[in-house]
């Protein structure tokens, strides 16, 4: 769950823009209702899919905006650690 402080469309991009790219790379099913997003898969993919949401929430919080380079970004730095 998002929290209702978070807009949606900077986390989800444009046209779902940064959702899109998300899906394409988990090997996960994402759903995204409101500020809710389940998500369905192997189970390490789905905890990554998390972190990468969790540090987008964070990005937001600080005012900063999230872009599609953003979004690859932080994806290359978890997978990196994993």
């Amino acid at each position: 769950m998002v929290p209702n402080s978070i807009n949606m469309v900077s986390l989800l991009g444009p046209g779902d823009e940064h959702l899109g790219l998300i899906e394409r790379s988990f090997d996960a099913e994402i759903h995204v209702r409101g500020n809710r997003i389940s998500m369905r898969g192997e189970p390490g993919e789905v905890a990554l899919a998390e972190r990468l949401i969790d540090e987008l929430v964070a990005i937001i919080r600080t005012g900063q905006g999230v872009t599609t380079e953003t979004v690859e970004r932080v994806l290359q730095m978890l997978r990196a650690e994993t």
